[in-house]
């Protein structure tokens, strides 16, 4: 029940925790997690935040790079490299980045062809 002091429990109480209907589940290493996941694009030199959405969590985040680097250009300079986290890894977000002329920075994962070493990960550890 929704009431001037937020949403109530059967008994009249308030409740402490609300279902947001945009969220929603997804598994990740065996783990159940359930909420939104923020896509966001940033300055690296000084911290800005330049484009962000909102997804639910369930939502792929290789769909995201695309519109986080292009809506993140504010002004006529040049996106020199993207760095993103291995979720954003895939061949349609490498093709969008060198169809643009902009350097891949997104990481790296094991594949079913290419394992990782222990030295290939100590190189891009201290890769600057």
């Amino acid at each position: 029940m929704n009431t001037p002091k937020g949403k109530l429990d059967k008994n009249g109480k308030p409740k402490k925790f609300s279902r947001d209907l945009d969220s929603d589940w997804v598994v990740q290493k065996d783990k159940p997690h359930y909420g939104l996941k923020e896509h966001a694009a940033v300055d690296t030199n000084h911290g800005f935040i330049l484009a962000t959405t909102i997804t639910p969590s369930s939502v792929n985040d290789t769909n995201y790079l695309p519109y986080c680097t292009v809506y993140s250009r504010h002004t006529k300079q040049k996106i020199e490299k993207v760095y993103a986290d291995k979720g954003y890894a895939g061949k349609p977000n490498r093709d969008f980045l060198a169809g643009n002329k902009i350097a891949d920075g997104i990481m790296r994962k094991d594949s079913t062809t290419a394992k990782f070493t222990r030295l290939n990960m100590l190189r891009i550890c201290w890769r600057v």
